[in-house]
């Protein structure tokens, strides 16, 4: 099917491809805010600068009578003569409301890094309703799950984006907003983009990867102590910040706003993608661009890297998604989305398969792919993209410079089909049987879910070492009864995170189109696969819009989601865990959890109001998952 075919298909036939659903719970979520400078009032009272100070502490909730309860707290150095305090600063909750519980965590270690352990706060509320709430019916109060975790942050690089346009940057002295961020396979280095083409790679110190070496990085992770005059400790430290300002790295070429930047599995090249319809590849080590990508008619919001590089994906707000061969330099397919909607975020997810799973395969990024975007229209799309490599028409290389010679690269195939279609929504969902809000409910009805602003995908109860493929079922009656499950999460434009389970199965017959639930009189689609969804649950905190969604896979688990961390645009990033809490639904012969959404984790340092648009991950070792965020005022905060 050609890219018009499709686009038109769609735009005749809105309800083509939609998967019926029943109507998923909705809820709605307290949030918590800490004073920006929490960490900074803690090293000044440290350093003697100041003896006490207060700070606040506030929790909100959008369906209570008082939307908000809220904290004074004080920090103060200790008595010297107290044998039982183990930390310098004494956190103590002068004046509060509602019983709102504070307590101070263990300090993270610091080894090999400079500034202080500043302990993260746990806090509750001593509410007996500990769960989240449906946004139809109000509480007596905010109230939180158990001990919500607030986390400081434990490394804030220098400023990374000067800001070219922002007239607040100017005045504050401070930088540009981030947009696009990433962060190395390796760990070792991180980009950032912003506006006017502003983009930069920087690199990280070592200990935030749990590292040991000649650096005095990290030894705890080691399990190794090791005792350091101060004076060597801050020789090391020069020399980390000089060893890390010589991977700082402009980035130039792109003349629009940098909207995505990912590095390639290499660690040594990366991908961008710009306002100024271009993509780009840039070399993460001296800064050359050997390829520039042109062919988007709008600016390019999002892009993808099949295998190790050598086929990307773009997606952009002319309502296409495009295929290129990087070594040819060139589009080798483009796939017309619903009605031409723009294309606000894309992921693109490996299908592992007998027919796929080979290396020369994965070098060349072949094989079948699917590709979810996320539209301004509001819907989800999911494609399936089968690359597969043309041998018949190539003249054998004489030597081992043809074969790197642009004119002896094997041409692509791509072929595509429209798998499914999900539908925005009005939030909350109404309750069974009642189309409008009823003349007693506070509450209102969102006419839609908005544009979809981010979205990720992450196969059910997979193992951290493969939890970027999906295993494709293979053809045949036997394996058409066996089904991959995917976890899809979508934010919204005006806050709204919608949950979904898929069903990926083989499609044997006509008949099996969207698991037996398509419309009635619609065509077969060609593709070898079907693919189902349900919306598991949807909720909101607030109105600010959803930039960034991660699912943490290393926390996959049989019976739920993985957690997941989510960027707003507010300034609240938080970490999302999803509760089991009764089971009952039976789908395809299995035995349903129900889901309810909370948040485990907030974390602070951001002013109210600054977006946060990207995150990173990184494996730490012993220490656990240290958390990037890059967002307002040209920032990145490490947690």
């Amino acid at each position: 099917m050609t890219a018009a075919a499709a686009a038109a298909a769609s735009s005749s036939s809105p309800s083509s491809s939609l998967t019926k659903t029943d109507a998923p719970p909705s809820y709605l979520l307290p949030y918590a805010t800490l004073q920006p400078t929490y960490h900074q009032v803690y090293a000044d009272i440290l350093e003697s600068k100041v003896a006490a100070e207060n700070v606040w502490l506030s929790v909100y909730a959008d369906n209570a009578p008082q939307k908000s309860i809220h904290a004074t707290l004080t920090l103060a150095a200790k008595e010297k003569n107290d044998p039982s305090a183990q930390d310098e600063v004494q956190l103590e909750n002068i004046r509060g409301q509602r019983n709102l519980l504070i307590k101070e965590e263990k300090a993270r270690a610091l080894s090999g890094r400079e500034g202080h352990a500043v302990p993260d706060l746990s806090i509750s509320t001593s509410s007996s309703s500990m769960v989240a709430t449906s946004p139809t019916v109000a509480q007596n109060s905010p109230s939180l799950p158990t001990s919500v975790r607030l986390r400081l942050p434990v490394h804030t690089p220098a400023t990374l984006l000067k800001g070219r346009r922002s007239q607040r940057a100017i005045e504050s002295g401070g930088g540009g907003q981030i947009s696009a961020f990433d962060v190395s396979p390796d760990g070792t280095k991180l980009v950032a983009g912003g506006e006017d083409g502003e983009c930069v790679v920087a690199g990280l110190p070592g200990w935030i990867r749990g590292e040991a070496g000649e650096d005095g990085e990290n030894t705890h992770s080691v399990g190794i102590e090791l005792a350091v005059e101060e004076k060597a400790q801050r020789r090391i430290r020069a020399l980390e910040k000089k060893r890390l300002a010589s991977l700082r790295l402009p980035l130039t070429g792109h003349v629009g706003d940098v909207q995505a930047a990912s590095f390639l599995p290499s660690s040594l090249v990366l991908l961008t993608a710009s306002s100024d319809l271009t993509l780009r590849l840039y070399s993460a080590q001296d800064g050359i661009c050997p390829r520039v990508f042109k062919g988007h008619k709008r600016a390019v919001t999002s892009t993808a890297i099949l295998g190790r590089g050598k086929r990307i994906v773009s997606a952009s707000l002319d309502g296409t998604i495009r295929v290129w061969d990087v070594r040819a330099g060139k589009s080798v397919r483009m796939i017309g989305c619903r009605g031409w909607s723009g294309v606000e975020c894309l992921r693109v997810l490996k299908l592992n398969g007998a027919a796929t799973s080979s290396e020369a395969q994965e070098e060349e990024g072949l094989g079948d792919y699917l590709a979810i975007a996320g539209l301004s229209s509001g819907y989800v799309q999911v494609f399936l993209l089968r690359i597969t490599q043309d041998t018949t028409t190539q003249t054998p290389a004489q030597n081992s410079q043809e074969e790197d010679d642009e004119a002896s690269v094997k041409p692509v195939t791509v072929t595509d089909w429209p798998l499914l279609e999900i539908a925005p929504r009005s939030w909350p969902t109404l309750p069974e049987g009642q189309s409008q809000p009823g003349a007693s409910d506070f509450w209102k009805v969102e006419p839609s879910t908005g544009a979809v602003w981010s979205l990720d995908i992450v196969e059910r109860s997979s193992p951290p070492s493969s939890s970027s493929a999906v295993a494709a079922p293979e053809s045949g009656d036997a394996a058409h009864s066996a089904r991959s499950s995917l976890d899809l999460v979508t934010g919204s434009k005006t806050g709204i995170v919608r949950l979904f389970r898929l069903e990926l199965g083989s499609r044997a017959t006509a008949s099996d189109i969207s698991n037996g639930d398509a419309q009635e009189g619609e065509e077969d689609s060609g593709a070898p696969l079907s693919l189902a969804s349900r919306e598991v649950l949807n909720f909101r905190r607030n109105t600010a819009s959803i930039h960034a969604l991660r699912f943490l896979t290393s926390e996959g688990r049989a019976s739920s989601p993985p957690d997941a961390v989510v960027a707003t645009g507010d300034g609240t990033p938080f970490r999302l865990t999803f509760k089991s809490t009764s089971s009952g639904t039976v789908s395809h012969g299995e035995q349903e959890e129900r889901l309810e959404p909370s948040v485990k984790e907030e974390y602070t340092g951001w002013e109210a109001g600054e977006p946060v648009h990207g995150i990173g991950v990184i494996n730490a070792g012993m220490e656990g998952e240290r958390i990037l965020l890059a967002g307002a005022e040209g920032m990145v905060r490490v947690y």
